[in-house]
């Protein structure tokens, strides 16, 4: 594919996120009110634009420190706003507050509940300038072929859940 059509379409999908991003949460609204059978691809699409807004970030300016600082200050007061009293008012004990609030029940006690695309974005924040530094020194055809095996992979895991 020629440059200055991924250059174009780059410039397409940054024109377009908000209403994206507003798409997919509307996906994702309507899956959980059981409307839609398959909202599910709204997270995937609220992802990939996430992961698309994160490279196109560091692209412009790669230092990590300012890049997390910008993401845990966007998140977190929104998160724990929300979080600490609803978590403070369903839990009963300080260890089981602290697992809940800040997603460690997943890892300990296996719970998935609705709380976990903060885990999952988190973890997105954390990797995206090591994978950003990877990608940066791949050839096209090189970023091509991981960017194919993460959709392979994902595709994957969701048959056999």
């Amino acid at each position: 594919m020629d440059v200055f059509k991924l250059a174009e379409i780059k410039t397409e999908i940054e024109s377009l996120r908000m209403e994206l991003m507003g798409f997919a949460i509307i996906l994702i609204m309507l899956f959980h009110l059981g409307v839609l059978p398959f909202g599910e691809c709204g997270v995937d699409i609220f992802l990939f634009l996430s992961g698309f807004s994160m490279y196109h970030s560091l692209s412009r300016n790669d230092n990590i420190v300012k890049f997390y600082r910008k993401r845990l200050l966007r998140i977190l007061p929104a998160y724990l706003i929300i979080a600490i009293p609803f978590f403070f008012l369903k839990t009963y004990t300080i260890d089981e507050f602290l697992l809940k609030i800040t997603n460690l029940s997943i890892v300990f006690q296996g719970e998935m509940g609705g709380w976990w695309f903060i885990t999952m974005i988190l973890l997105c924040y954390l990797l995206a300038p090591l994978m950003y530094r990877v990608l940066k020194k791949m050839d096209v055809g090189g970023a091509g072929l991981y960017v194919l095996s993460s959709f392979v992979g994902m595709y994957r895991s969701r048959r056999k859940s």
